[in-house]
Formats: C-alpha cells, structure tokens, sequence
C-alpha cells in the first residue's frame, strides 16, 4: 500500500502547553533569572514538538489539513490523525471532472468525544467519488486542547521532564547524552500515543 497520505499544519498553536515560569521552577532557576530564557523557550517547543510527535496530538489548538488518495468504503468512519479532534473545518474534494467541492457538512457527522476523532456518514449518505488526481481529498481540522490547563497532567510532566533533561546536559559534549529521553517519559507517552487507524486511506 502507497504511503501516500499527507498531514499539513495550516494555522499553529498560539501558546505552549507550559510557561516559562514552570520550566525555571522545573530547572531550579529563580522565577526572577532572565539569563536562559532564550533557550528555555527553545526547549519548551522542542519538547513540545516531541511530545506531539510521538503520541500522535496536538497539544494547544491549532489547524491541520489532512490530504488523502480516496475516501473510506462503505460505512467505514474517516478517521482524523491528530487528537483531540475538536472540529472539522471543511471537506474538499476533486470530482471526476477536475473540479473541486465542497462536501455539504449534512452528509457526514464529526465524532470529538474518542480518540482518534473520526467522520461518520449520515443516516442515507454516501462518501462522494473522486477523480484520479493525486490525493484529491481535503479535511481541515482542528485539534488540540483549548488551554495549557486543558492538557493532561501526564503530558505536561513529560515536557518538564525534558525540558529538565536537556537544559542539564545544554553543555554535553555528546549528542546522545544531551538529548537523551528519560525512561518515565517514554512510559508516560506510550500510554497516550493514539493509533493511526487513519493511515488505510493512503491507497486502494
């Protein structure tokens, strides 16, 4: 089966799912110490960055495309690659003339309260038929949490975890040390990792 799927960001998150002053307090620094906030905030969206990517989330709200070869068979659900699903923006695609629509939002239903977040068909509805260019199927989404205080409790300790590991060993002479992952946060983010069910609407 083709990989061929794709998932772009569209609008980012306008904040982190920690603060500054927490990733002081996490690396021992006084609340009023300047000095490493530059690098602090790097860290922040370093750790944040990973913590997305390895448990398939978007931690603070933001907007994605999610670009597909076809739409799912039969009553098979759509489902959507970044959790927690908190909208659906709009569904595109290119009929066999070439020619993008608009799927009307009245023939599908958007499913937030699992994860991963998924569209359903309406009662009688069926998934449009596309044309045969590449990856003619658009969903724009949103995702993410509405709030740092929104986020679950065992993400935001893995991104003071890290946050705290590689501040430590900023000044390692080796790369495997300074960006070494402590075993609890590996833990704590298998146990959020959401599955990639979405992934079968790479191909035929």
């Amino acid at each position: 089966m083709s990989a061929s799927y794709g998932v772009a960001l569209v609008t980012a998150a306008t904040g982190t799912a920690v603060t500054l002053s927490e990733a002081r307090r996490q690396c021992g620094l006084p609340e009023d110490y300047a000095y490493h906030d530059s690098h602090l905030l790097a860290l922040i969206n370093a750790a944040q960055s990973y913590v997305e990517r390895h448990t398939a989330r978007a931690l603070i709200s933001s907007t994605w495309d999610y670009t597909m070869e076809r739409f799912p068979y039969g009553d098979e659900p759509l489902w959507l690659p970044k959790s927690p699903l908190a909208s659906v923006t709009s569904v595109k695609y290119y009929d066999a003339d070439g020619t993008q629509q608009t799927w009307t939002s009245s023939e599908y239903v958007v499913f937030t309260d699992r994860q991963p977040g998924c569209i359903r068909l309406a009662s009688d509805a069926a998934w449009p038929s596309v044309g045969t260019r590449p990856q003619p199927v658009t969903v724009r989404f949103v995702a993410g949490y509405l709030s740092a205080s929104a986020v679950p409790a065992d993400l935001r300790a893995c991104l003071l975890l890290l946050i705290e590991q590689w501040f430590t060993h900023r000044g390692a002479t080796e790369e495997r040390q300074q960006y070494a992952v402590p075993h609890a946060v590996d833990a704590l983010l298998e146990a959020w990792r959401v599955g990639d069910e979405f992934h079968c609407y790479a191909g035929g």
